[in-house]
């Protein structure tokens, strides 16, 4: 419960990153864990008796039933799916006690061979070598935008997230679709 990329686990409360783990609260990276709150681990009993306690407290202030909190997110909202799907301007975000992420745009008299600067954002990128491999050998040019702008490119390219009330066009039933009417 409250939990996030969690693997082949059970009994596990308010953890992320847990993998093959039983009996987790509050916890993050556990690998083959039992018995654990907070990345400490506990005996079966010791585990049994405190973790009631930590619900009762969680219960009185509120904080029971509720996932992470975003202002405990190490990313900026703008860096999120979160943003694609409900774009917060950088003031609104910030209203609300989340993070925002600027990255720092560099002059192009500043950059070396490896990183580009977007076309778009101005800001600046590095293409990998991998990456610059993959495109040689696919025979696909470089990109001239950064992955943050390409990324986005994609998300406009996407049906919006709504539905319109439409009728099949083979069997004439009345249907929702993303396709709008236009």
């Amino acid at each position: 419960m409250f939990s996030s990329l969690v693997w082949y686990s059970k009994n596990v409360l308010y953890s992320m990153n847990c993998f093959n783990s039983e009996n987790l609260f509050g916890c993050t990276g556990m690998k083959k864990n039992k018995y654990c709150i907070l990345n400490k681990e506990y005996s079966n009993e010791e585990y049994e008796q405190l973790v009631p306690k930590i619900i009762e407290h969680m219960q009185k202030t509120g904080e029971w039933g509720t996932f992470f909190p975003p202002k405990l997110s190490a990313f900026g909202y703008n860096e999120t799916v979160a943003h694609d799907f409900v774009p917060l301007s950088e003031e609104d975000a910030k209203a609300r006690g989340w993070k925002w992420s600027t990255q720092a745009e560099v002059a192009s008299a500043d950059t070396s061979d490896d990183i580009q600067i977007c076309e778009v954002t101005k800001k600046p990128f590095k293409i990998v070598p991998q990456e610059l491999k993959f495109y040689e050998e696919m025979g696909i040019p470089s990109p001239n935008r950064c992955p943050d702008q390409r990324h986005k490119d994609r998300m406009e390219r996407l049906n919006p997230r709504r539905l319109w009330s439409r009728t099949c066009q083979k069997c004439q039933k009345a249907i929702q679709t993303t396709y709008s009417p236009d």
